[in-house]
């Protein structure tokens, strides 16, 4: 009979995904008709994660790279851009180079950007985890919260996920495509920390290789290309890790991390810190000694991808949607069973308890999704590899 019953929970579960995105849907189209997404109803922009990428690609066609790095140039030119000034700071804090994507969105009207940016990297992630185990882990991924706030706000999740999906999709059978991406994901340096832990672990030196002078060639086209916007970069980097680590400016219940759940519980900085050192410590341990077993790829890339986001103290809520990796490699090795179900339903309402009360409970959604590929790990599942 829970043979039976298991196929029925399957497509309930792979129905209420679809239903779940579906209603993301509709509720970004509604924001957007009544002036609470993109623009108000003045047709100004709202001020979203989206509003920095647009400003500082626009200063970048002007020859302004550099002041994207400065915070106050940066919001006045967002406060002049939108009409008006406003409360707080949006920075800019990635590499120069990646200032040519945010410089070829300003090629475009704000509108038909932010739509550009969403649907390219929603579009971008969705079909690779359909590559990665079929159609249902796309709509999975779709319905998991932290999409409907990469959305809202235009923020990068979906960008960042896709690259880690590429990643471990190619690793196999592309070593030198996969090792770019990984270069790639450079570009939010905190989440490919246990990277080259896995490759060297795993004996992956031609991935390796690939990324290590994928990283060199970015650095080095950036120096050549804009070097005062280089410096600027390599100035801010200090600032904004004081700013977001050292100080909360952005809250602490916005740091999905166990250094972000310490500091929001009033624990002190020094304990945090502690804390996340262990935290980090013991992924890069366990994924160093994984990756160097000879078992099943797909729950070695899940605990990767899973680790990766325990490994750091720097994760926002919209960052979260990288756990949709994890999840559907261990859905490409096989379908869940019940107890798995039950820890997915349990990531699932982790996340939505953030979006619906505002507190951090991001790292137990990275914690059940740790548990869930240990448990993978720990069965007859992980067959040893010839």
């Amino acid at each position: 009979m829970a043979k039976q019953n298991a196929p029925n929970r399957h497509r309930l579960a792979y129905a209420a995904a679809i239903g779940v995105a579906l209603i993301y849907g509709g509720l970004l189209l509604w924001f957007g008709l009544t002036g609470r997404w993109i623009t108000d109803a003045a047709g100004a922009p709202r001020v979203w994660d989206f509003l920095p990428v647009y400003v500082a690609g626009r200063m970048a066609l002007r020859g302004q790279a550099a002041g994207a790095y400065d915070l106050e140039a940066l919001h006045r030119a967002q406060s002049a851009f939108i009409g008006h000034d406003f409360p707080g700071f949006l920075g800019w804090h990635y590499p120069p180079l990646f200032l040519s994507v945010a410089a070829l969105l300003a090629l475009l009207p704000y509108t038909a950007a932010f739509l550009l940016w969403v649907i390219a990297t929603a579009s971008g992630f969705a079909a690779l985890l359909a590559r990665i185990a079929g159609g249902r882990a796309a709509w999975m991924g779709l319905a998991l919260p932290p999409a409907m706030a990469c959305a809202m706000i235009g923020q990068n999740g979906f960008f960042t996920a896709a690259l880690f999906a590429g990643f471990l999709l190619l690793l196999p059978s592309a070593p030198l495509a996969a090792g770019l991406l990984a270069a790639m994901l450079s570009y939010k340096p905190q989440f490919g920390l246990l990277i080259p832990v896995a490759l060297m672990a795993g004996g992956h030196w031609r991935a390796f290789t690939a990324a290590a002078l994928g990283v060199a060639a970015w650095i080095g086209a950036c120096a050549l290309i804009a070097p005062s916007a280089l410096a600027a970069f390599l100035h801010a980097l200090p600032q904004t890790a004081r700013a977001v680590l050292d100080e909360g400016s952005a809250g602490w219940f916005k740091l999905a991390s166990l250094f972000g759940l310490a500091r929001s519980a009033g624990v002190g900085a020094e304990t945090a810190w502690f804390l996340q050192a262990i935290a980090t410590a013991l992924a890069a341990l366990l994924v160093a000694l994984v990756w160097r077993r000879r078992v099943d790829f797909a729950p070695k890339a899940a605990l990767l991808a899973a680790a990766s986001l325990l490994a750091t103290p720097y994760i926002y809520f919209y960052d979260l949607v990288i756990l949709a990796v994890p999840l559907a490699f261990l859905w490409r090795q096989r379908s869940f069973d019940t107890v798995e179900q039950g820890l997915m339903a349990g990531v699932f309402f982790c996340m939505a308890g953030y979006a619906l009360a505002g507190y951090p409970p991001g790292i137990f959604a990275i914690l059940l999704t740790l548990a869930m590929t240990a448990r993978r790990l720990g069965s007859r599942d992980a067959k040893a590899m010839p």
